[in-house]
């Protein structure tokens, strides 16, 4: 008995000794301020809506972080997105009988919304035929052209018909009309191909609401608050199914230009910037320790070969010739890489393979600095044998392109080399994005300088838009062998066939001289020494959910 009463006396005591070290901030399950772990950021592109399937190329480096697909890109380990599971946990790919491919996913049980509610198949069943539908009128609905009943949706309006089913609360199918070796990193880890919740578009009017307030999503962090045309505050998303593995437990997106932004990050403002101005690229470039990450896009020349006297294929040689893509590269913004071909770097070879596809493909184009003497010579030698040599008597020709910054240089660098060199006139005109694309669109140009990325991390991307049909084709490329060495890639269940049949239709392309590209793209990005984590892919999103402070950042 004395025993008890003593020991019910300690219990009381230290009841009491707790309740009095909480009430002086000595306890609790809070989390103390100063071991919270705020990142802040600038990144190039607000979102203009929270709404996956309407989501533009700006601000998809947010909305990686507020939503997650069946797949997604992880680090690995170098800084560079590789695939991984994502709200699937496993998947299985079934080759049908009448050519189709059937794939199942089994998603995470575990996986929640930012409410608490379940995620389930039902939720990207809904998402999808949502996106595909044409009363949603996404920008984004393509991406899913490669599965069975896309086409009889578009143009009778019933979803039902698109082969997206749950087979049961975790267990998701989708059937493709063919092999495709990119499904699972372009279309299930793509931004518009995110879950959503019938009941919340439906309580909505028909959208994904975009306000702060009891903003649902499903991806590592949850929207807290939006000041649209500054900033975006997100918090850690408790019920993410590796909520405990995440760095930040809040990231701030602040949105401003690209001198606006370095101020930033030189004031200690933000944490990380991305696009870096001009003079501190040059600065940075001259660092052994530092490069530029290489991006999906490549700046290309565009030749309207239906118009005289560039329809003579004499005269596009001798245009190509006179390039020097080194001294452009130059020109252009620090960390780009002289073109050796459409399809730039970083893009995988194969399905399987490691192989990087311009590097298997080799310089197909380019004169570089070492040859471009050689190179002017056999451009004269070109016009000579036309009506024109030595450029006599040649019209002026229009060069058209979107005005400001690298695009301005890299205008004029090609001017003087065009003079130079075969002694034809080129007239210089930079018009806004909008004037570019009429232009483009209707054919009424001459020469045009366009940025040409892909939206899919495949070769494909560079290629797919030439072909005869594409509505993309802006040069009017007609090759009934280009059509059909795509036309059979595309449908090819073997890797490396697929991709030689690539290299050769890009081959091709070039050896046409119907556009020139001139250089790759590189993204440029700078994180506080005593952080590290961040890691982008090639079509330039970056990814925070593993920043964390380095051992020096910790002792300091």
């Amino acid at each position: 008995m004395k025993t008890t009463k003593r020991t019910a006396a300690f219990l009381m005591t230290a009841a009491m000794l707790l309740t009095l070290l909480c009430a002086c901030g000595g306890g609790g399950e809070e989390t103390p301020e100063e071991e919270q772990f705020d990142l802040r950021v600038c990144v190039q592109g607000e979102p203009s809506v929270l709404d996956p399937a309407m989501a533009g190329a700006a601000g998809k480096s947010v909305m990686y972080h507020l939503f997650e697909n069946l797949m997604r890109l992880s680090d690995d380990g170098d800084g560079v997105a590789k695939l991984d599971y994502g709200i699937a946990s496993g998947h299985t790919v079934t080759e049908n009988e009448d050519g189709t491919e059937t794939y199942v996913f089994d998603l995470r049980e575990t996986a929640r919304w930012s409410d608490g509610t379940k995620l389930t198949a039902s939720d990207f069943v809904f998402a999808w035929r949502r996106l595909a539908n044409p009363k949603t009128e996404s920008p984004n609905h393509t991406l899913l052209s490669g599965i069975v009943g896309y086409d009889e949706v578009r143009e009778g309006g019933d979803t039902s018909t698109l082969a997206v089913n749950a087979e049961n609360k975790y267990t998701l199918s989708v059937t493709l009309k063919a092999h495709d070796p990119y499904f699972l990193e372009n279309v299930c880890t793509a931004v518009a191909t995110m879950p959503l919740r019938r009941s919340i578009v439906e309580d909505s009017g028909g959208t994904w609401d975009s306000g702060a307030a009891g903003f649902v999503s499903n991806g590592p962090y949850m929207l807290e608050s939006w000041r649209r045309g500054e900033r975006m505050a997100l918090r850690v998303n408790e019920g993410y199914h590796e909520a405990k593995r995440l760095g930040p437990d809040t990231i701030q997106f602040f949105f401003a230009s690209d001198a606006e932004a370095y101020a930033l990050y030189q004031n200690g403002e933000v944490d990380f910037v991305e696009d870096l101005p001009e003079d501190v690229l040059r600065e940075l470039s001259l660092q052994e320790d530092w490069t530029a990450t290489p991006l999906a896009a490549t700046y290309t020349v565009l030749i309207n070969n239906l118009v005289s006297p560039l329809d003579i294929e004499t005269i596009r040689e001798a245009l190509s010739l006179s390039i020097d893509c080194d001294a452009v590269a130059a020109a252009a913004e620090a960390g780009s890489v002289a073109a050796a071909g459409l399809v730039p770097y970083g893009i995988a070879d194969g399905e399987d393979s490691e192989d990087d596809f311009r590097t298997v493909g080799g310089a197909l184009h380019g004169a570089r600095t070492e040859d471009y003497v050689e190179n002017c010579s056999q451009a004269r030698l070109r016009m000579s044998g036309t009506e024109y040599p030595g450029g006599q008597g040649f019209p002026p020709i229009e060069y058209i392109y979107e005005a400001g910054g690298a695009n301005d240089a890299v205008a004029k660098a090609l001017q003087t080399m065009w003079k130079e060199s075969i002694g034809v006139n080129v007239v210089l005109r930079g018009v806004s994005a909008e004037e570019l694309a009429a232009a483009l669109s209707g054919k009424t140009y001459q020469l045009a300088g366009l940025r040409v990325g892909a939206t899919i991390n495949d070769a494909f991307g560079f290629l797919g838009m030439w072909r005869s049909d594409s509505a993309e084709n802006y040069i009017s490329y007609s090759n009934e062998t280009y059509d059909v060495l795509l036309g059979v890639a595309e449908h090819s269940l073997n890797s490396n066939a697929r991709a030689a049949f690539m290299h050769d239709a890009e081959s091709l392309l070039i050896d046409d001289e119907v556009l020139l590209p001139l250089y790759y793209y590189a993204n440029s990005s700078l994180l506080r020494e005593e952080l590290a984590g961040v890691y982008c892919d090639v079509m330039g999103n970056y990814y925070f959910r593993n920043v964390h402070e380095t051992a020096a950042g910790n002792a300091a």
